[in-house]
This record gives C-alpha cells, structure tokens and sequence, in this order.
C-alpha cells in the first residue's frame, strides 16, 4: 500500500459488494464473497 496510515478507513457492505473506504477513497471495491470479506479486512488492518 502507501505507507501512510489512515484511522478514518472502514469497512461496508454496499448491496452486494464489500468496500473499503474512508470519506473520499475507496481502496477496495469486489463482490462480497468469502475471500473478498478477507482481502478487505487485509486491507483494513493495513490502513489502520
């Protein structure tokens, strides 16, 4: 990723997609699957 820590990132469920986001970026945007849900808790963890 980039490196710079975010505390604002969270994760949603928008329909049938997962997304990690803070107010203005998203960073992930999939089909929420099994698989997907794990990406975007990487993701998250690796932001926070």
């Amino acid at each position: 990723m980039r490196g710079i820590k975010n505390p604002n990132v969270d994760i949603k469920i928008c329909g049938n997609d997962v997304v990690v986001a803070d107010g203005k970026t998203e960073y992930f945007r999939k089909l929420k699957s099994r698989q997907t849900v794990a990406i975007a808790n990487d993701i998250y963890f690796a932001e926070k």
